[in-house]
């Protein structure tokens, strides 16, 4: 009887944070693009999600009226890590065909080497998830009502997710309220909303405005003729608080990392994922070094602008 009135509850919970998400897209005028879709059956994975849109043409419905619509699935897992004694919980969403990157959690929520090693979401037993986030499995949501947002160390939507929102304005993912009703909405958009609301929302610190680091040293080689003036392979960064040894950062996005500890001596000791050394990706890239470099070189900064 207990596990019934705790279903009823949390679909009773569901309804009004869904309630008050509307009210607020009304009240702020955000005039977003939403449809709200109700299952002919429960589900639980992405892939019986994909069978009834296939069988009962869902998406074809809705692109009946909106030709320019595209549509995917927000997976959202709760990933749980040991700090100190205790049982932590960042909720993490992502595209329907990704794997939550546990070493982009890492980077971006600062874990140290033992803490990341205990990311885990397969040990997560129903009782504690229904507790932690108020749903149940197959209707895990960034859509949380606030209080909840107290157990969770945040809720991370993934890179890999926000850029094809971003590159998609059109394309509405389906977040679930419960197995059998979904919010359908643009990724991006939410998180923005969200973000407004909570500053537990967080995504890739590039898109953000700014990545958290600082350079502990500086190892630089000048060079020429290879379409950017200096190399940083080799230098040390600190990104939320951990440090790395850094690879030449991309142009694009990304620098390669290899993060360390240090012995009371302040040797550097690399990690190891099991024959080869520990790397991560950092969302910082070369433009945002060598604006660092040259702001705290003059000599430099002096000598690329004539």
């Amino acid at each position: 009887m207990k596990a019934v009135v705790e279903v009823e509850n949390t679909i009773a919970a569901e309804v009004r944070t869904l309630d008050s998400l509307l009210q607020e897209f009304e009240r702020q005028r955000l005039n977003l693009v939403y449809e709200i879709v109700d299952y002919p059956s429960e589900t639980i994975t992405c892939r019986e999600k994909f069978v009834l849109w296939e069988e009962h043409k869902i998406t074809e419905k809705i692109r009946s009226s909106h030709p320019e619509y595209r549509f995917d699935i927000a997976k959202s897992l709760l990933v749980q890590f040991q700090k100190g004694n205790q049982n932590q919980y960042i909720l993490a969403c992502t595209l329907s065909s990704k794997k939550v990157d546990f070493n982009e959690l890492r980077v971006e929520f600062g874990l140290s080497r033992e803490e990341a090693e205990s990311l885990a979401y397969k040990n997560i037993d129903e009782a504690d998830l229904l507790s932690i986030t108020g749903s149940r499995r197959g209707e895990i949501t960034p859509l949380l009502a606030e209080e909840k947002l107290d157990n969770l160390e945040g809720v991370y939507f993934t890179r890999d997710l926000m850029i094809d929102a971003m590159n998609n304005p059109t394309k509405l993912y389906d977040f679930p309220l419960t197995l059998q009703r979904s919010l359908f909405v643009n990724a991006a958009t939410v998180f923005y909303f969200l973000q407004r609301r909570n500053s537990k929302y967080t995504t890739s610190s590039d898109l953000q405005g700014g990545a958290p680091f600082e350079v502990i040293q500086w190892k630089v080689k000048k060079v020429t003729n290879a379409g950017y003036p200096y190399i940083f392979t080799g230098s040390e960064v600190s990104f939320r608080g951990q440090e790395y040894l850094i690879k030449n950062p991309r142009q694009d996005h990304g620098c390669i990392a290899l993060p360390f500890s240090r012995t009371k001596q302040g040797a550097k000791v690399f990690e190891n994922h099991g024959s080869k050394t520990q790397r991560v990706l950092l969302p910082i890239n070369y433009g945002v070094v060598l604006k660092s470099y040259l702001h705290t070189h003059l000599d430099a900064w002096i000598e690329n602008r004539i």
